[in-house]
């Protein structure tokens, strides 16, 4: 992820891995429900419904969960390259990935003096 432009990236995750298809689902199914609650009334007693109403209603849960999709497939991206990040490090270089200090002199003092010792 770290090569590729984040804008970029976030647009690959909405077009892939399902993303379009769980995204429809979604809106289909709570686009319905909020027409019905929204327009309803208009629908049953006959009235002209309004179409931008209609469509923005399907468009507004597509584009949440689309949004929610992505974020959550960037946050995955950026777990793995932070811990591919870290392995690497860690190969490079393993005394920061040990407990113990690599130098047992720390800013001039013994790190392994004797309890009693007076530095």
């Amino acid at each position: 992820m770290s090569d590729i432009p984040a804008w970029r990236e976030a647009c690959h995750c909405a077009v892939s891995d399902g993303v379009p298809r769980r995204s429809f689902l979604v809106a289909l199914v709570v686009g319905a429900v909020l027409n019905l609650i929204n327009q309803g009334d208009a629908l049953l007693a006959g009235h002209a419904l309004d179409w931008a109403k209609i469509i923005l209603t399907f468009a507004v849960p597509y584009c949440v969960s689309t949004y929610g999709a992505v974020s959550y497939h960037l946050k995955i991206l950026r777990a793995r390259d932070a811990a591919v990040s870290a392995q690497a490090r860690a190969r490079r270089l393993p005394e920061l990935a040990s407990d113990e200090p690599a130098d047992p002199v720390v800013h001039g003092r013994n790190a392994k003096a004797s309890p009693g010792a007076v530095t």
